[in-house]
């Protein structure tokens, strides 16, 4: 951190926790706030009133949205300066009263005694470590938990958290196999909080996720929402397959439009127009998805499964930034040998896309390194200059013990065109 000449700021390290420690309030990592000037965090400018986060030293720091817990309310820069006149002028008060009552002698003990401690030598107390937000969860009639509150300002989702997003970027790089080409392109990716170090979801008081970061052998990513507006946000509810009145878990929705960033392995970005992201909590890790639901006997064997979309669940956005909306012949599906998702849009300013995507469960769960998710099966954009969707990704997770739920991103790709959006389904 480097701070500019007459900078008032405050850092704070957050170290990762031992292995089997409870998670800290916030993701491991170091935290900068400016009260009065500027500081530069990893290439980061660092303005008044603003915080700046980054999980190491190779990774450029973000701008959060809102002050995480970790610090206490700032005081606005001319009361701060008022209050520490008045301070300094109680302080030189009472001395002179000292002085004046103890005597020239007494005086003179109290400068020899201040010459003969230099203020170098003074030890300073470290700050007391930030204590852990009040947890309170929502539970469903029947007792069940839907969703783990964490209090009010920005805090960690705990574990069994999953998250999903897509964007749209421009793409510079002809031989990108991700891309159709030079030009618009889209991606996505997703995460699930199962303990492993480097994932990190931060909510804001609403549950709005306003940073998303992964940072592990396989990944090196972080999303900050900054002063980007949440919009078109909703949610819905898991429920037991067959029993509607038994709710699992909740899935919430939304995309941020404005000033948010993207830090990758291609550097920092602003998405183009729109960032997509679904979240879910009661979430099934990979590893526990590879050894609870797949396999002989168990939930994906041999035989077809089909999760429906849930009407009006999640957010979809093209290069041009028309929003749409998913119809509902769209599903996630188990063939009996791969995972498939078709995604159906209605038509906004004569464009319609039709766009099937597959791969196994480690696709689905973008799990591994070079892992770029499900891949596109066939797919078409009608109106658009170039109709063949060439590339694309898609990725997602389950959502309850049994996978009776899953969220997905998805992204597709013409020549000269892109889509990129979000969707939940229930079994």
């Amino acid at each position: 951190t480097i701070g500019i000449r007459g900078t008032d700021s405050e850092t704070v390290h957050v170290p990762p926790p031992p292995s089997g420690g409870p998670a800290p309030a916030v993701p491991p990592g170091t935290y900068n706030r400016v009260n009065v000037g500027a500081t530069v965090v990893n290439g980061t400018v660092v303005g008044p009133n603003q915080v700046a986060y980054t999980p190491n030293l190779a990774t450029p720091a973000v701008i959060l949205p809102k002050t995480p817990s970790i610090f206490e309310p700032a005081k606005p820069a001319r009361r701060a300066q008022e209050e520490e006149a008045q301070e300094e002028e109680a302080k030189e008060t009472k001395t002179e009263e000292s002085q004046q009552s103890d005597g020239e002698e007494t005086a003179a003990a109290s400068e020899a005694q201040t010459e003969s401690t230099p203020l170098e030598n003074v030890s300073v107390s470290p700050p007391p470590a930030p204590s852990n937000p009040i947890v309170q969860n929502v539970s469903d009639a029947t007792g069940g938990v839907l969703l783990t509150a964490l209090g009010s300002g920005t805090h960690a989702a705990p574990a069994g958290f999953a998250g999903v997003g897509a964007d749209i970027r421009w793409n510079g790089d002809a031989n990108d196999p991700l891309c159709s080409g030079t030009g618009f392109c889209g991606g996505g990716g997703s995460i699930v909080l199962d303990g492993t170090a480097g994932k990190s979801i931060l909510l804001d008081e609403n549950k709005a996720p306003v940073l998303i970061s992964e940072n592990t052998a396989s990944e090196d990513f972080s999303y900050s929402a900054g002063s980007a507006a949440w919009l078109d946000a909703g949610k819905a509810a898991i429920h037991m397959p067959g029993n509607p009145a038994v709710k699992l878990a909740t899935v919430q929705w939304g995309r941020y439009v404005g000033d948010d960033a993207i830090v990758d392995k291609m550097g920092v970005r602003d998405p183009i127009g729109s960032m997509h992201l679904m979240l879910a909590d009661q979430a099934l890790p990979y590893n526990q998805a590879l050894a609870t639901v797949m396999g002989a006997g168990k939930l994906f064997d041999t035989s077809a499964v089909t999760f429906n979309y849930i009407t009006g669940s999640g957010t979809v956005s093209d290069e041009l930034n028309h929003i749409y909306t998913i119809q509902g012949t769209s599903y996630f599906q188990y063939t009996g040998s791969q995972f498939e998702l078709k995604i159906d849009t209605n038509t906004v300013g004569g464009r319609t896309w039709l766009v099937s995507w597959h791969g196994d469960l480690a696709q689905v769960y973008h799990e591994g390194a070079g892992n770029h998710g499900m891949t596109v099966l066939s797919g078409s954009c009608g109106g658009c200059p170039a109709s063949p969707v060439t590339s694309g990704q898609a990725s997602g997770a389950f959502v309850g013990s049994n996978a009776e739920g899953a969220i997905a991103s998805f992204s597709a790709n013409t020549s000269s065109s892109s889509l990129a959006g979000t969707a939940a389904f229930q079994r």
